[in-house]
Formats: structure tokens, C-alpha cells, sequence
């Protein structure tokens, strides 16, 4: 998938602020499990010349520039600004973010975060549902099913076989899963009951007031950092469960075919 989108970095991947963080229109490729940023002007090339460059820039998800001669065709050459690893990452919408439509973020696995403007709310569901896909199976390394896994090729009972297989590996992950979304949970209600107590408390000298503050500011900043992963992980929930389904449905019909 890609488009024209406009991107504002609002975290590094050393977790950090970014230092530019201003909107930047951008051309925005998902292939695989990244995430490639061109020059928004790199939209009027050839998707072979972009799916080329892509996959050019092969080794560990870390950003990085990438550059394609332009050869004698007299445009300038095509550029990678940025990758954007999805292992580990999601795609939110940031309910806290008020300033301009169609924004969702980015929270990359490297620590990274993206604020992504697209033109609609249909490209926002689009991106977000093909990102969170994407990153969900590779983060549960879990093959993604292929188009022709129903091909003459091979045999229904084989067929059948490996679609039992894959439904079992699904389930298996799925309770992963729900144990850490439970850890999550119990950690959640402890550090929301940290935090509340100490904004509820009213120390009486200066010193006291001021490691109380910066305690709750830690505490608040544990929070969002435990909302997020829990964000994640249901979302992880989600995708696999929807494959589940199609999986188990794709099964029963193989196995009724086999059995004719």
C-alpha cells in the first residue's frame, strides 16, 4: 500500500523529541513489515522503481536513506527518508490530539513515534487496519496466509493438515496473549492507584512537594506507557482473531472437500 500522507515526528527512536517537529508532506510505502518515507514529490515515480529502491534497503529495521539514480529520465533520484519498523509497533488513534482531522499515530517498536495526516477517515481506517496487520503478524511471528494456499498444487489433505497447524499456532498465541494483557491489567489498576494517591496528597514543606510532584510525574508517564502497550496487544488480539476465524472457516471447508 501507499500514498501521499503528511508526517510529524514527535519522537525519536531514542524515545526523545524530535527536533524538527513540524508537519512534512511525505509519500508513504507499507511493504512487508516496515514502514518507507520518500519525498512527497517521489509519488509521481514508477512503483517498480519504488518497490526496487525498497527493496534495496534490506538489513535490520532501523532508519535509514536510501538513494535511486535517476538515470537519464532527468528526475531528480528517489530517496528513502526514513523506515519505520512495525515488530513491536501499532497504529493508534491518539484520542488526546485535537488540532487537525484525520490523524492517527505510529508507536514504532524502536521507540519512534509518527503522527500520520491522511485525506480521510477512509484512508485513516485503511492504513491503520494494513499497519496494525502487518505489524501484528511479525511481532507474534506468525506466517501470513498466502493467496494460493488453496492452489491445484496441493493436495486437500495436505491443505487441511497445515490449516490445522496454523489454527493451533494462532491459539497458542492468542493465549500468550491474554496472560500478558492480564499482567498488564493488574499493573495498570496498581499504578492508577499509586498516582492517585500521591496527587491526593498535600505534603508540608517545599522538598516534600516537589519529590511528590515529580513522583506523579513518573507515575503518569508509567501509565501512559502501560495504556499503550495494552492499546498494542488487544489490538495483536484483534488481528488474530479475525485470522483465527478465517482460518477455522477456510479448515471446515477444506476438510468437507477432502472428505468428498
Amino acid at each position: 500500500m501507499s500514498g501521499r500522507v503528511s508526517r510529524k515526528m514527535e519522537r525519536l527512536d531514542n524515545g526523545r523529541r524530535g527536533l524538527v517537529r513540524r508537519w512534512k508532506d511525505i509519500w508513504m510505502v507499507l511493504s512487508g513489515s516496515r514502514l518507507y518515507f520518500f519525498r512527497s514529490n517521489d509519488g509521481a515515480q514508477s512503483e517498480a522503481q519504488q518497490q526496487h529502491l525498497v527493496n534495496s534497503a534490506g538489513g535490520p529495521d532501523t532508519g535509514s536513506q536510501q538513494s535511486l539514480a535517476s538515470g537519464g529520465s532527468g528526475r531528480p533520484a528517489m530517496s528513502i527518508q526514513t523506515i519505520v519498523p512495525l515488530r513491536e509497533g501499532v497504529a493508534i488513534v491518539d484520542a488526546a490530539y485535537k488540532k487537525y482531522p484525520h490523524v492517527f499515530r505510529i508507536l514504532a517498536g524502536d521507540g519512534s513515534q509518527v503522527l500520520i495526516k491522511a485525506p480521510n477517515d477512509d484512508a485513516v481506517a485503511e492504513w491503520m487496519a494494513r499497519i496494525n496487520c502487518a505489524a501484528a503478524f511479525k511481532t507474534m511471528e506468525i506466517e501470513r496466509r498466502t493467496a494460493d494456499a488453496s492452489s491445484a498444487a496441493t493436495s486437500q489433505q495436505t491443505e487441511a493438515q497445515r490449516s490445522e497447524q496454523r489454527a493451533q499456532l494462532l491459539e497458542t498465541k492468542l493465549a500468550t496473549l491474554d496472560e500478558d494483557l492480564n499482567a498488564i491489567d493488574d499493573r495498570l489498576e496498581r499504578s492508577l492507584r499509586l498516582f492517585k494517591q500521591l496527587v491526593a496528597m498535600v505534603p508540608l514543606t517545599r522538598q516534600g512537594r516537589t519529590r511528590t510532584v515529580q513522583y506523579a510525574s513518573a507515575a503518569r508517564e508509567r501509565l501512559k506507557e502501560l495504556y499503550m502497550s495494552e492499546q498494542r496487544l488487544t489490538c495483536y488480539k484483534d488481528v488474530l482473531e479475525l485470522d483465527l476465524a478465517i482460518e477455522y472457516e477456510l479448515g471446515g471447508h477444506i476438510a468437507f472437500g477432502a472428505q468428498e
